[in-house]
């Protein structure tokens, strides 16, 4: 059989079955499963934007293991070229936040 022709649809299948295999099996290489997961969360966004951050949201993103979440000077600033005011913009800017995420036990 050519797997050029309709094999591509296989690998994809394939392929997103190995990585949901691999999220459900990280829980047994933690001591205690996904509760003994001890996640760092790094954020790297703009000073002027911390207070802006919720972190209780960012948290919540993960649904096991102790979370903790630093904020950090980083990120960056750019000028967007566009305010949309319905939309709750004060102005045009677009920040980019980087994140880190360490998993230990």
């Amino acid at each position: 059989r050519d797997d050029s022709v309709g094999g591509g649809g296989r690998r994809r299948r394939v392929l997103r079955r190995r990585r949901h295999t691999d999220h459900a099996n990280a829980g047994a290489l933690v001591p205690n499963g996904y509760e003994g997961m001890k996640l760092a969360v790094d954020l790297a966004v703009p000073e002027a934007y911390h207070e802006h951050i919720d972190v209780d949201a960012v948290g919540a993103v993960f649904p096991y293991g102790a979370v903790s979440i630093r904020l950090q000077p980083g990120g960056a600033e750019f000028s967007s070229g566009i305010a949309i005011p319905a939309m709750g913009d004060k102005g045009d800017a677009l920040v980019v936040a980087l994140c880190c995420v360490t998993v230990g036990y």
